[in-house]
């Protein structure tokens, strides 16, 4: 236990020691090689300016598949299964399921997987995406028929059909 304790204040203590107020109000970080760098402190409420754009981070930006923004317009409205045990209503920005009485509401997501048999994603409560890792949610592969009057639950235990009631 002692050790421990010896090894987390030493621990402490060299964290501590990265950064160095010197007499004359000028702060520095200390490198482990030897190196110290000036740090420009601000005022607790000053405004600071954005840094600018580069290129990169502007070409950086995922482009919106034009067939899930077309897909996300012919979701738009409630679906019903023919026994009514599965109900979507779906909003320009949230999807309420509704499952043997079960209701969970959340934000969605569409990801077009086929668009030549009307098949995709529909990401409904993702909390985080991290490259091609989805955190939180779950996912519904579902597809349309070729008019978009049917959409199918592929998720389902037994795929179900439903019909857009408004």
């Amino acid at each position: 236990m002692k050790k421990v304790l010896i090894l987390g204040l030493l621990a402490m203590g060299l964290w501590a020691g990265q950064y160095a107020k010197l007499k004359d109000g000028t702060v520095i970080i200390l490198k482990d090689d030897g190196t110290w760098e000036k740090v420009q402190t601000l005022p607790k409420n000053a405004e600071v300016a954005p840094p600018p754009q580069s290129e990169k981070s502007t070409a950086a930006k995922p482009e919106v598949d034009p067939n899930a923004k077309i897909y996300a317009e012919h979701l738009q409205g409630r679906w019903e299964s023919l026994d009514g045990k599965l109900v979507y209503i779906v909003t320009a920005d949230k999807v309420v399921k509704i499952e043997n009485g079960k209701k969970v509401t959340d934000a969605y997501k569409i990801k077009v997987i086929d668009p030549s048999k009307h098949i995709f994603l529909l990401n409904v409560g993702e909390g985080e995406k991290i490259g091609p890792f989805s955190f939180g949610g779950y996912f519904r592969k579902m597809a349309f028929n070729s008019d978009f009057s049917e959409l199918t639950d592929c998720s389902a235990a037994l795929p179900t059909t439903l019909k857009k009631v408004r």
